[in-house]
């Protein structure tokens, strides 16, 4: 009997992991009583998903509870401890991993990566790539592009400027066009000047538009495409724009669904017109001291504007006493309130410089008294100088942002309490 199983497997015991009934008792490996508790029979039955908890080898793995790797991030199992930055755990119990958790800001794999600004990559993780990310700004290779706000190039005198706009991105876009992408400039006026561009030499179909304050937010002075009579070229002329910051965008019209972007080697020109003098018989203020014409002194005495004023001399018609004496004060042929020094606001249309409250919102004229100094101004009001050039309460005193009411783009500063432009 020796070469029979039944012989065989005498004194044999049961392997629990062979797939073979050792002890040939008929029963294999975990279904053998005889391996009840032995592994990998300790979990009793068919596998499962791991309880993190219950002091038992769910899975059949080897493995009970926490000492299973299924069970690092269960609750039962986060044992906290100081964050390690680099094992892609939350050792801390804080839902932060690594460099992600504050605990890890000064670890020195997590120190932050600066922006390498020609790779096409984001290096810094901050999610802007190459010229578009702030920490570009400047650096010889993006100010080259100036495709951006944050890579505007700086004009400081009359002149041509050359770039290439191919591959910039379109960020920015004029209300009369603007499309593909463009380059960005910007000029600061400290005192007023006439100031006229165009982009005659320019490659493509190109628009020039004018923002004040802000490079991305500031108000848009002027936008044009194509008066400048010349293969598609731009043209902006300004008889006199006050002291501020001014970004000027020459962009691409548009992104033709056949030939694609408006795009390619551009020329801009540019042209300061300094201390610009007063016509005495054309509506416009062109020496920006706020006063037109006649009522400017410079015109004191020029042909039509000496003793105009019922044979005295011509002066402003600003302020609540002069735009309600039934007087034209300064000769432009408009009086009290049909004038426009007058009525000065471009939001509060219903309002006129004469003390009353005719919109019933409790303020009266609603920065429609033109000015150029606070003393032009009723008393507790100041002169808002720094943009609209008419009388108002300091903007400290109103509930809520009175600025977009001003002049759009502005904001309130607490210091001159009026509104003022970005830098």
């Amino acid at each position: 009997c020796a070469a029979t199983q039944a012989c065989q497997c005498q004194g044999q015991p049961e392997f629990c992991d062979n797939g073979q009934d050792d002890d040939c008792d008929l029963l294999v490996d975990c279904a053998d009583p005889d391996c009840e508790g032995i592994f990998p029979c300790t979990c009793g039955g068919i596998p499962s998903a791991e309880v993190c908890d219950n002091a038992f080898d769910d899975d059949c793995d080897g493995a009970v509870d926490c000492m299973d790797t299924d069970c690092t991030l269960a609750p039962a199992c986060q044992q906290c401890m100081p964050e390690i930055c680099d094992n892609g755990q939350d050792d801390d119990c804080d839902g932060k991993i690594d460099c992600a958790d504050d605990a890890c800001t000064f670890a020195a794999n997590c120190a932050p990566k600066p922006e390498i600004c020609n790779n096409k990559l984001d290096d810094d993780g901050d999610g802007l790539v190459d010229c578009l990310d702030p920490d570009c700004a400047n650096v010889p290779v993006c100010d080259d592009e100036q495709a951006t706000c944050n890579t505007a190039k700086l004009i400081t005198e009359s002149g041509s400027y050359f770039g290439d706009t191919t591959g910039n991105p379109n960020l920015n876009e004029g209300t009369c066009g603007g499309g593909a992408g463009e380059a960005v400039f910007y000029f600061v006026l400290n005192e007023p000047m006439g100031v006229r561009m165009d982009s005659i030499g320019t490659s493509f179909d190109s628009v020039l538009y004018v923002r004040r304050g802000s490079c991305p937010d500031g108000f848009e002075v002027a936008c044009d495409d194509d008066s400048a009579g010349n293969q598609w070229a731009a043209k902006l002329e300004f008889p006199l724009l006050q002291p501020g910051t001014y970004f000027v965008f020459l962009d691409g019209y548009t992104i033709d669904p056949n030939l694609g972007p408006n795009e390619g080697p551009f020329q801009f020109n540019i042209e300061f017109v300094t201390d610009p003098f007063e016509i005495c018989d054309n509506m416009v203020d062109d020496d920006g001291d706020v006063y037109a014409d006649c009522a400017d002194p410079d015109c004191t005495f020029a042909p039509g504007c000496a003793g105009c004023n019922g044979g005295a001399d011509p002066e402003p018609e600003f302020g609540t006493a002069r735009c309600t004496d039934g007087i034209d004060n300064d000769c432009d042929g408009a009086t009290d309130c049909s004038d426009d020094d007058c009525t000065a606001s471009d939001y509060y249309v219903t309002e006129c410089c004469n003390g009353l409250d005719q919109n019933g919102n409790g303020i009266p004229d609603d920065f429609n008294c033109r000015c150029n100094n606070d003393s032009e101004c009723d008393l507790g009001q100041i002169c808002y100088t720094h943009t609209a050039n008419t009388c108002g309460f300091p903007c400290t005193d109103f509930f809520g942002d009175v600025c977009p009411f001003v002049a759009a783009g502005s904001y309130c500063n607490q210091a001159t309490q009026q509104c003022e432009f970005p830098p």
